[in-house]
């Protein structure tokens, strides 16, 4: 329940959750139906009991939470009222049924035990606002590209534009959309049900008045997706699915916000940065695999530092540790490589001893896997 509750808290605490689902063979893909199990049920229960993460009890909706999803797991058919004391809606009940699916692949025993009365009778519906913004993530916008620049080494800049964009946020920083280019193959009906080709990125900027979306692309590696945005030029178009997760902020009060990434993660940290508290401080780790994507960013950190990307991640975490190691009242925010991100959230938290709810880390990507989810990312 505590993993659950972490992926209902704050960014910190899902990344940390999203880690610990590993260790029970749920890996960062799986734990996504777990992930919007939990933000479903605070769309459709706002009196729906769940405690923080640091609680030492568990609430009655908490516990009947549990028993919904071992019957889910062993697919017992559930009762005419919903296990939480509701009428489930039909997402809802999808959303049950296939974390159900989860805990049965990675064999995660729950125990047993009679549904408590319920807390309240809400017996509602969900929010039409809510389920509109889970539509709207998950629509496809036609856009034409408009422009196609080189930011820096390794790093283009586009621009899409298109009427379906209306509607769009940048708002907070950091959001992402899913790019899904037209290859240019003649539209056929079987194309039109196959599972596109897409990939992540970070929205820079987006204009609601003209609708022009810009996002900054990390050209690496083979890709149908990269090799596309790399060559894409004026008048060809793409959907754009989103957009969605964002940075949620700056967990209590700190000395001092440290940012790490790669080059897939400058767009996102540029983007805090210029919507950061002048108040608060900035110290910018950015590891790079060739020394001209090294730039001056549009607003400066108290300290900048590049790294040249090795073989191993110990050289990224050890940096970042021996700062934060003389500086432990920060807030970290960190995206890049899964394996280099969970090394570095494991060294800040469990060696350093700094507060989990204030490090946050993104995989936005995974050597050898193509198309990397990370639930932390929302």
């Amino acid at each position: 329940m505590t993993l659950l509750r972490g992926l209902a808290a704050g960014p910190g605490w899902r990344s940390q959750a999203v880690h610990e689902l590993a260790g029970l063979g749920i890996n960062a893909e799986a734990s996504f139906p777990l992930l919007r199990l939990m933000e479903t049920i605070r769309q459709v229960a706002p009196e729906f009991q769940v405690l923080s993460p640091h609680a030492p009890l568990v609430s009655v909706d908490e516990l009947n939470l549990m028993t919904m999803l071992r019957r889910a797991a062993l697919r017992v058919a559930p009762e005419q009222r919903g296990d939480l004391g509701f009428s489930m809606p039909v997402a809802l009940a999808d959303l049950v049924a296939l974390c159900g699916d989860v805990l049965r692949h990675s064999q995660v025993s729950l125990g047993t035990r009679p549904l408590l009365a319920a807390t309240s009778d809400l017996g509602v519906q969900m929010e039409t606002e809510d389920m509109q913004q889970i539509t709207d993530a998950r629509t496809m916008r036609p856009t034409t590209v408009v422009s196609n620049e080189e930011l820096t080494y390794g790093i283009r800049r586009i621009r899409l534009a298109g009427p379906a964009l209306a509607g769009l946020s940048d708002d907070p920083p950091a959001k992402w959309v899913k790019v899904f280019p037209n290859f240019g193959e003649p539209f056929t009906e079987k194309a039109k049900y196959s599972n596109p080709v897409g990939r992540v990125y970070t929205i820079r900027h987006f204009d609601s008045e003209a609708t022009v979306l810009t996002i900054d692309v990390a050209i690496y590696g083979p890709g149908a997706v990269s090799s596309w945005l790399e060559r894409c030029k004026p008048g060809d178009r793409c959907d754009v699915a989103g957009s969605r997760g964002g940075f949620e902020g700056i967990s209590g009060s700190v000395d001092c916000a440290v940012f790490v990434g790669d080059e897939t993660a400058l767009p996102a940290i540029e983007s805090i940065l210029e919507e950061l508290s002048g108040y608060i401080g900035a110290r910018v780790f950015i590891e790079t695999a060739d020394e001209r994507t090294v730039h001056e960013m549009a607003r400066r950190a108290e300290s900048v530092k590049w790294l040249r990307r090795r073989a191993t991640a110990e050289m990224l975490t050890n940096e970042v540790a021996a700062w934060c190691s003389h500086n432990r009242n920060v807030f970290v925010w960190a995206a890049g490589e899964a394996t280099r991100m969970r090394m570095l959230r494991r060294t800040l938290v469990s060696q350093l001893g700094i507060e989990a709810a204030r490090v946050h880390t993104v995989g936005y990507w995974k050597e050898g896997a193509a198309d990397h989810r990370d639930a932390a990312a929302g």
